[in-house]
């Protein structure tokens, strides 16, 4: 079979790291090899299966990668993480159907676009620190852990994304 390890060149050390692993993982009965999602060149069907592993760049252009996870599901080409999860936890309010079926996360405030940028939750949920967090990201882009006394300037920090509708967020509590 032959696999393709899905990254991209756009995340310092990702291409080369997953390098290293196809390598391996090809001294066997198998190939692998290190392919960039956003690659317009690529013959998507000359691999057996996807494996999504370091494509942390999705989150900048979801509705390319969106636009991608569909012209791969066109094409029949099975993925080893299945498109319709890949593309339900590409917004992370997923969470928040979780907690409707009394499925346990972390306590969360879940921040509509166009609602109001209010972080009076922590006084209100008696949370000391939280962390906000953009409903479509990775890694750390656009996180910040604060304490209750720092929420005024945290709304400043965040306003320019939130009054341009850029995003919503979550909150989630520090106290675990």
């Amino acid at each position: 079979m032959r696999f393709a390890f899905l990254t991209t060149h756009d995340w310092p050390g990702a291409f080369e790291k997953e390098t290293r692993l196809a390598a391996h993982f090809s001294q066997g009965a198998h190939q692998a090899a290190v392919v960039d999602w956003n690659d317009p060149s690529v013959d998507w069907q000359q691999f057996d299966c996807l494996v999504f592993r370091t494509v942390w760049d999705y989150f900048r252009k979801p509705a390319a990668f969106l636009s991608w996870l569909g012209h791969i599901e066109s094409l029949g080409i099975p993925t080893l993480n299945p498109l319709p999860i890949v593309r339900r936890n590409l917004h992370k309010f997923y969470l928040r159907e979780l907690a409707q079926q009394d499925i346990p996360i972390i306590p969360t405030v879940f921040m509509e676009a166009g609602s109001e940028l209010n972080l009076s939750c922590l006084r209100e949920n008696g949370w000391e620190e939280a962390v906000i967090k953009p409903a479509i990201s990775a890694g750390s882009f656009h996180t910040r852990r604060f304490r209750q006394e720092e929420a005024a300037a945290v709304m400043l920090e965040f306003a320019p994304y939130w009054l341009n509708k850029i995003c919503c967020f979550s909150l989630s509590c520090m106290k675990f």
